[in-house]
């Protein structure tokens, strides 16, 4: 995936331009569940620093064998001096992504950007159905990003308005 700064950004959910050391944080806190969900994009020195994009989970009481902040996910981009931004590297819950998976770097802005989207939306996300709609490709994708099964069966009637006249 190649992408201007502005793209980066707006793929990101930031929607402008990050200045050196400027960052855009998203927080929220559900006192009900006792967790917090963190977002942030980070810019850095310049250009050739990179941009990072993180996620992390904080559980007041955490399950069993659980630790109390999770660092869910880490996205880096670098400038590839020709003006355009690269995801270099993605980080799912400690573990690299799979770059196998088609369109890798496309779905991991998918997953950061549905996130950004649930925490603007003041809720805390469900990280596994997020990671399952956006990275894994949803019901019955495969890993290589198309869907699996069979063709789905239109019924034309469904299709029109009460009127008959279509959409």
């Amino acid at each position: 995936m190649q992408a201007t700064k502005k793209e980066l950004m707006d793929r990101l959910g930031v929607g402008y331009v990050l200045g050196p050391y400027e960052n855009c944080p998203w927080l929220v806190y559900d006192g009900e569940k006792g967790v917090t969900c963190s977002a942030e994009v980070r810019m850095g020195m310049d250009d050739s620093d990179g941009v990072e994009a993180a996620i992390e989970m904080i559980y007041e009481m955490p399950d069993a064998g659980q630790p109390p902040a999770e660092h869910t996910f880490l996205l880096q981009a670098r400038n590839t001096n020709s003006g355009n931004w690269t995801i270099s590297k993605v980080w799912i819950r400690g573990e690299p992504i799979d770059e196998t998976i088609s369109g890798w770097p496309e779905k991991a802005c998918n997953f950061f950007a549905a996130v950004v989207q649930s925490l603007k939306q003041d809720e805390v996300p469900d990280i596994d159905d997020l990671l399952e709609q956006e990275l894994r490709g949803g019901r019955g994708a495969d890993q290589y990003g198309g869907g699996g099964g069979k063709s789905p069966k239109i019924q034309a009637n469904k299709l029109l308005n009460p009127r008959g006249r279509g959409f």
